[in-house]
């Protein structure tokens, strides 16, 4: 874990839940100065212990060759244009065209800078990263979030239809992709980040994709880029998405500092005093992010509460079960803080 970390922990931990959250500011996220600079002001706001950087969800499906029209979003995506695989064989053809366009990342680079430069040296900011299985379901035309419907014009693009009929094409794919992420987290780390918020949205999820399609063609990818995380002293903080998150599933991996899931969903682990399954790893969540829609304050407060009570005594971060809406309440989001911290309003 980085020494920020380690001292927030320390300094903190201690007496009470660390606190963040973080979203999406779509309206100025294609400029990567504007987004650090609201970034910046949001973290001057709210005053949380730590920062996650919240880039564009789609910068690293632009670097290998899905196009947007960033014009036209739904929700934190902009209409998908077009895109590189379309059916197995287009794996093939992938692997042959010219390596990523790298700029997408550097930017990404230099947003993690801007936003350092801007709260300074002592606040612990951790960049986004999404593993290499959910860039190439992007560059399959799909939509890695959990739940969200597969258009059949798109079946020959599925994730499981292209491992079933090219495994070695995806095989060789995610280690292009995994090459390319290391390289990022090598740069974003040289430059006083302290390590990566790690998604692998549904993917925990074995209704979304089977255990042992999950540890053939994830999670030795997945250790690649946390290894490379470790190498340059960097924190993980490991995100499995959805309502049957699984985040017991991820407890033993050595790499893994902190598991962050969605708790107050019906089939996944409630947060409690006596968590073995965790595996000193540090819990991370603990209210419904779809609550900050509205003003619904007191129901905040009252899962917060309860949250730093399970966890009370030990070390725990407070946030939402995922990032927040990109339309909030900023009465919810002071509940939030206010449930463990006098925070200025």
């Amino acid at each position: 874990m980085s020494n920020r970390l380690e001292q927030l922990l320390v300094a903190v931990g201690n007496r009470r839940p660390i606190v963040s959250t973080w979203k999406h500011f779509v309206e100025v996220e294609n400029d990567y100065r504007a987004l650090a600079d609201t970034i910046i002001a949001f973290q001057e706001k709210y005053e949380w212990d730590f920062i996650k950087v919240n880039p564009r969800a789609t910068y690293y499906a632009e670097a290998f060759g899905n196009i947007y029209n960033k014009q036209n979003y739904t929700d934190v995506l902009p209409e998908l244009v077009n895109y590189p695989i379309k059916r197995a064989e287009d794996l093939d053809f992938f692997l042959q065209e010219k390596a990523a366009e790298y700029n997408p990342f550097y930017e990404q680079v230099l947003l993690a800078k801007r936003v350092r430069k801007g709260v300074g040296d002592n606040i612990p900011i951790l960049q986004t990263l999404f593993s290499p299985l959910c860039i190439l379901t992007f560059l399959a035309g799909h939509n890695p979030y959990p739940g969200v419907n597969k258009p059949k014009s798109k079946r020959e693009s599925e994730l499981n239809v292209l491992i079933e009929k090219n495994p070695a094409g995806v095989k060789s794919a995610l280690e292009k992709i995994t090459e390319v992420l290391k390289r990022y987290v090598r740069d974003t780390l040289e430059n006083e980040i302290d390590g990566f918020f790690y998604s692998i949205f549904g993917h925990g999820d074995e209704g979304e994709l089977a255990a042992d399609v999950y540890a053939e063609f994830s999670a030795p990818y997945d250790n690649q880029i946390f290894e490379t995380i470790k190498e340059k002293g960097g924190t993980v903080m490991f995100h499995t998405c959805g309502p049957a998150s699984h985040p017991e599933k991820f407890s033993q991996n050595k790499y893994i500092d902190i598991i962050h899931w969605a708790d107050q969903e019906e089939h996944t682990p409630s947060l409690e005093k006596d968590m073995p399954w965790l595996n000193e790893k540090i819990a991370a969540g603990g209210v419904d992010q779809n609550l900050f829609k509205d003003n619904n304050r007191d129901k905040i407060l009252n899962q917060a509460q309860k949250a730093a009570d399970a966890r009370k005594g030990l070390p725990f971060i407070l946030t939402a079960g995922c990032g927040l809406p990109v339309v909030t309440n900023d009465e919810s989001i002071w509940a939030l803080k206010q449930a463990v911290v006098n925070g200025k309003k």
